[in-house]
């Protein structure tokens, strides 16, 4: 058996039980579990990290981060975000309906104008790019055929029109 220095706190094994059958975030799950193993069967951390799949390191660095803060550790909410947009998705929204608007009334969109547009409205010169994505956030695609295709031979065409299996 391993010896931890330190033990957790009086009710973890309830607490973090609980957690576990709760739990539907797979990431929260695995670290209820490293906690539970060394609360209610203390388990040294190699074991633990066979059962649950996090690396060693990953193992002790929770428990550490578990007796300094407690359950906060199971809060992962402030991962990921948008921290460099140029507009909320509401007003990403508020920007691009007079753009449906046109567009269900038939007309033909330009991502040119709507890149002057979004130029203009943020008060610089952004990347063309994040037109594009700003159009596929919002699920914009482009759905026009093209006329004719770029390496078409209408010569070519019309001479296997005349020496076809037919003629």
């Amino acid at each position: 058996m391993t010896v931890y220095r330190k033990s957790f706190p009086e009710g973890t094994v309830l607490l973090v039980h609980r957690l576990i059958e709760e739990s539907k975030d797979p990431h929260v799950l695995k670290r209820a579990q490293a906690i539970y193993c060394r609360a209610a069967f203390d388990l040294p951390v190699e074991q633990i990290a066979g059962v649950t799949g996090l690396a060693v390191s990953t193992i002790r660095r929770l428990h550490s981060e578990f007796l300094r803060f407690g359950m906060e550790i199971f809060d992962l909410s402030g991962r990921g975000g948008r921290r460099r947009q140029i507009m909320t998705p509401e007003e990403e929204v508020a920007f691009l309906q007079p753009f449906i608007e046109v567009g269900n009334a038939g007309g033909l969109l330009e991502v040119g104008k709507i890149h002057e547009a979004l130029c203009e409205r943020t008060g610089r010169l952004i990347h063309r790019s994040v037109t594009y994505k700003l159009l596929h956030r919002h699920d914009w695609r482009k759905i026009v055929p093209r006329p004719r295709h770029p390496r078409a031979d209408p010569e070519a065409q019309s001479s296997f029109k005349k020496t076809g299996r037919t003629s």
